[in-house]
This record gives C-alpha cells, sequence and structure tokens, in this order.
C-alpha cells in the first residue's frame, strides 16, 4: 500500500522500521519477562501495526508535500511537520493509548494482557514517528528525494 500511495520504493524502509520496531520490541520484552505471547497479544499486533501506521503515513505525506510543493529543506519540511500534524498525531495516539487501557480492567486475561500491550506500542510507535522518523529523514533525504 506504500507504493501506491508515493510511488517511491526508496520509502518502504520508512515505514517499516518506525512500525515494525515498537512491536518487536514489546514481544521482546514479554519474552525476557517470561510472558507468553497468546491469541491476544498475536491479534493486537495486527491491529497496533494499523494504527501505527497511519500517523507514519500522515507525517510522511505532510514531509513530502513541504519538500516537494513547498520546496522547504529538510528541517524546516520536518518543523512544518511537526507544526501542522504533530499536535494530531499526538493528540490520536494518547486518546488511543488511553482507551485501549481500559481493557487492562478486564478479568479476561487476553482482553488485559492486549490492553496493556497495545497502549505501551502505540506509545512507543508515536516515539518512533516524532523522535526516529524526524532523525533518520535528515539523514537520508537527498536519496529519498533524488528517488521520486
Amino acid at each position: 500500500m506504500m507504493m501506491l500511495i508515493f510511488r517511491n520504493l526508496r520509502m518502504i524502509p520508512l515505514f517499516i522500521v518506525p512500525n515494525v520496531l515498537p512491536i518487536a520490541l514489546v514481544v521482546g520484552a514479554m519474552g525476557w519477562l517470561g510472558m507468553t505471547i497468546d491469541m491476544g497479544v498475536a491479534i493486537s499486533g495486527a491491529i497496533i501495526i494499523g494504527v501505527a501506521v497511519d500517523d507514519t503515513i500522515h507525517f510522511l505525506v505532510k514531509y513530502r508535500e513541504s519538500r516537494l510543493q513547498q520546496k522547504l529543506s529538510a528541517a524546516d519540511a520536518i518543523r512544518h511537520t511537526f507544526s501542522t500534524v504533530g499536535h494530531a498525531l499526538v493528540s490520536t495516539s494518547v486518546v488511543l493509548a488511553a482507551g485501549f487501557l481500559v481493557l487492562v480492567q478486564s478479568d479476561f486475561s487476553v482482553n488485559s494482557t492486549s490492553g496493556i500491550l497495545m497502549s505501551l506500542t502505540i506509545v512507543m510507535a508515536i516515539v518512533m514517528d516524532l523522535l526516529f522518523l524526524p532523525a533518520v529523514l535528515i539523514k537520508v533525504d537527498k536519496w529519498l528525494i533524488k528517488g521520486t
């Protein structure tokens, strides 16, 4: 789907890393803590990727628009992206994480585990989108835009 949206193969790693890494870290932490991966955890991963990819798409669309249409530098395009969509990304992520935390109160362990997992991973995904993604964009900008 990302290829259809951006028509640029070079952008695919920019979607994979900030969206899969939070899930990998949470599942790795679960293994380290001796927690089991059950059906709820497996289903949660698919849901979280859907939510996290949405934030990454919004960020990258605005960044690319700032670079190509407004002719801003990479750093200025990131600043513009933060000022236009940053608040919305943080707000929706906080609301979603808080909403999934409600599941923690469930007596059904699958729901409770899923709630914790989803909330934690959504928070990690927005942190990746706001810290990791801009840093990578600045480093690979010339290579990335050249491929557009």
